[in-house]
């Protein structure tokens, strides 16, 4: 056969090739007669689509679950579903989890094994030749056949890549030995890469069973009550005496060192009240009131209260008051309002009060609905005549002092602490968001009470509850009880406390009820007098507001003289000595107001909650759910391991193209391929058991191993035809011959000889041996 010319017309020393550089065993000097035995056909192998097959939706199915995980279980939503899982998601959830940790090992193990086995069907491709000037030594094949991919040895002898086709370092090396080696890092890398990035965290999520409106009967049930919440229509109706009496007995008793255990730190505030700071107090933590300007509100239920699984909203109340000292001519001349609340008192050698509290009485300040709502209020106070301010040191006081304060109330609506928010408080809500009350796909946990089910029935004698559990809106009104008025018999009425006038007016705003229980027609100033008994009934009696919270040393030399003949004189000490400890200057007045409006708000909340405990108040519950294993991933994690496997699968996908550009003569270039292959080379051209020398290298290097077709004419005139309807053609290293799709199913041609009986290494070699003269 005529030689190849290859790159610049360069021939290579092995390309004038005879029948010994063929895969076929033949002898020239002898006509023998062929056995009829089955040929090997060139074919396409589905080796590679069944491992295709079985490792791709390995290598996608468990990454988009785990993206899917990341995010929320199957076949919901979110893991933070307010309607709960039901018990078969969870158990899905579970086995899905567990499933993936098994996939995602057995994965890791097989990768290489597989993505091995694809490259070395692949490297029988690259060695056939496909295009004119294609060049693969056999030292470069031997490489492919012992997966140098995935050996460090042979990418050793193989490194520097760009030093291939030639001797010294770098000659066992290829392009598709490399691109290989690269590929499999890629896919091996994946795994360990996503143990990396991904991992597990415990997260509770709500089950159905902590849904109060699913879950029907007591074993079922996993809530747990914690309190109850006052409904805006309910607080519209509190009587003001009811409240000013709890806020007076409040601030007779309670001291600047107090921790209410209803005051909550605002999350929104710039500052919030410390527990476990002196400020110069001693051994004593003060009271929020007594901290640099704190930000708290009050609410109904105790500070850190938690609802766990459940997200619950509930009422909160916060004011921020601000004094300055005014001059007496600024002081209203008349206190502006449809029904204001003023005042003024008068005592023999004592000092005189007035005050103004603009606004109506007996009009509760807010709406009914449940949106965030501020008012204002104002206060104006001027008293003349303090008694000189004995006692208190050198420093001076005035006789005198005129104050206006200002206070802003803002009633709203906060998601109490749960596992969703970090068990934090959150902050306050401008809007009640609530589209439907009969969702059942709820963002919140907020349920009205039995009450409101839709078809409760009321009768003479009995009633029955029951129907769909209705969820607040935004605004909702007593009369909108189904069948109302008819539930109004388990109402319970508020009791009836006269006032001084005889009237039960409805709350005002925190302010003007504040004062009241500090000057209105039931404190202690309006029930003392300059009998002789009046300072008796101050120090005896313990209605002085702020007695503890100043200390009650500040009036011992007074109360000591109760039953001497000075008693005017030491009432008028004492009550100038309880203005000048409240009100001397903005900061005292500030801290004194902010704790009687605290425990106005606090008293308004809870008394409402217990008189309509059982009826109409919001219940509160709190929910342990279930424990469950989820994936975490940032989204840069996310994108780095979906963009391996995008890789990955366009690799594969270029290898199933390349595997099955054209049909090969073998499946694998494994052990049994090279033994084929070292077949045909010339004698002497692999050295006998032992170390191979540079020289043996060199002569590998230069040995052309591509496999091409050897007969190049027509396959209809030149390929030969061993049995009827079957074509054959006839392999060999660096054969001209291009392999192409049209060879699918040809017979590859090999002879066997009856002559040559023994097919021995010694006998074979010596009928290679040329012939000697003589």
């Amino acid at each position: 056969m005529p030689s190849t010319l290859f790159k610049e017309g360069k021939t290579r020393p092995n390309e004038n090739f005879n029948s010994s550089d063929t895969l076929i065993a033949r002898d020239s000097q002898q006509t023998h007669v062929p056995l009829k035995i089955e040929l090997p056909a060139l074919r396409y192998r589905h080796r590679a689509l069944w491992l295709l097959g079985f490792y791709i939706p390995l290598l996608v199915i468990p990454w988009a679950l785990t993206c899917v995980l990341v995010y929320h279980p199957l076949g919901a939503r979110s893991y933070y579903d307010q309607a709960g899982l039901e018990d078969s998601k969870l158990t899905l959830h579970r086995r899905m989890d567990n499933a993936l940790s098994v996939i995602n090992s057995f994965t890791g193990i097989v990768t290489v094994p597989i993505i091995s086995a694809l490259l070395t069907q692949a490297a029988v491709v690259y060695a056939q030749r496909r295009r004119k000037d294609q060049f693969i030594s056999v030292r470069q094949m031997f490489a492919l056949a012992d997966q140098g991919w995935s050996n460090f040895g042979v990418l050793h002898e193989a490194w520097p890549p760009w030093r291939g086709h030639t001797s010294g370092p770098g000659a066992a090396g290829s392009p598709f030995l490399w691109l290989a080696a690269a590929f499999i890092m890629l896919c091996a890398v994946q795994q360990p890469l996503r143990e990396a990035l991904v991992s597990k965290e415990s997260t509770s999520i709500m089950t159905y069973r902590d849904n109060t409106a699913a879950a029907f009967g007591v074993d079922k049930a996993t809530a747990r009550l914690l309190g109850h919440d006052a409904e805006p229509f309910d607080l519209a109706e509190i009587p003001e005496d009811i409240v000013v009496q709890n806020v007076m007995n409040s601030l007779a008793t309670f001291d600047r060192y107090e921790m209410p255990p209803y005051i909550w730190t605002d999350p929104g505030g710039e500052r919030g009240f410390v527990k476990a700071t002196s400020f110069g107090f001693g051994s004593k933590t003060p009271g929020p009131w007594m901290q640099p300007t704190p930000d708290y509100f009050v609410a109904a239920l105790p500070n850190a209260t938690t609802t766990g699984v459940l997200r619950h909203r509930l009422m909160r109340l916060n004011s921020t008051v601000d004094c300055d000292q005014i001059n007496m001519s600024n002081f209203p001349s008349r206190c502006e309002g449809q029904r204001p609340f003023a005042a003024s008192y008068n005592w023999t050698e004592g000092p005189a009060v007035r005050l103004c509290v603009p606004g109506e009485r007996g009009l509760y300040p807010w709406e009914t609905n449940r949106n965030r709502q501020d008012i204002t209020e104002d206060f104006y106070l001027d008293v003349s005549g303090l008694a000189p301010a004995s006692g208190y040191g050198n420093t001076a006081y005035n006789t005198t002092l005129t104050l206006h304060c200002s206070v802003g109330t803002t009633r709203g609506y906060f998601e109490m602490g749960n596992y969703r928010n970090d068990l934090r408080p959150g902050p306050l809500l401008d809007r009640w968001e609530e589209l439907d009350p009969y969702t059942d796909q709820p963002e919140y946990n907020d349920w009205l009470p039995n009450v409101w089910r839709d078809k409760n029935e009321y009768g003479e004698n009995y009633k029955s509850l029951r129907g769909r559990r209705r969820r607040p809106m935004a605004e909702d009104k007593i009369t909108d009880i189904p069948t109302w008025p008819a539930p109004e018999q388990d109402k319970t009425p508020w009791p009836t406390i006269p006032t001084s006038d005889g009237e039960n007016r409805t709350m005002s705003g925190p302010l003007m009820t504040s004062i009241l229980a500090m000057f209105g027609e039931q404190s202690f100033f309006a029930s003392i007098n300059e009998s002789e008994t009046a300072l008796s009934q101050i120090c005896e009696s313990g209605r002085m507001p702020f007695i503890t919270f100043s200390g009650y040393e500040r009036y011992a030399n007074e109360c000591s003289t109760t039953s001497s003949s000075d008693n005017t004189g030491a009432l008028g000490s004492t009550i100038s000595k309880f203005l000048r400890s409240t009100f001397n200057d903005t900061s005292t007045a500030v801290n004194h107001l902010s704790a009687g409006i605290y425990f106005t708000n606090q008293a308004m909340l809870l008394q409402t909650v217990r008189i309509s405990d059982g009826f109409t108040a919001r219940p509160i519950l709190t929910g342990s759910g279930a424990l469950v294993q989820r994936p975490t991933v940032s989204k840069g994690g996310l994108v780095i391991v979906s963009t391996l496997v995008f890789f990955q699968l366009i690799g594969l996908a270029y290898l199933a193209w390349y595997i099955y550009q054209v049909p090969t003569w073998t499946g694998l270039l494994d052990a049994l391929a090279v033994a084929s292959i070292t077949n045909s080379l010339e004698k002497g051209s692999i050295p006998a058991i032992g170390s191979m020398n540079s020289s043996d290298l060199d002569g590998l290097n230069e040995t052309n191993g591509t496999i091409g077709v050897v007969n190049t004419e027509c396959e209809e005139q030149a390929l030969v035809v061993d049995h009827p309807g079957q074509k054959s053609v006839e392999l060999g290293l660096g054969a001209p011959g291009l392999f192409h799709r049209r060879l699918v199913k040809f017979r590859v041609k090999r002879y066997t000889d009856t002559a040559m009986g023994c097919g021995c290494e010694g006998c074979r070699r010596r009928r290679a041996m040329p012939e000697t003269d003589g």
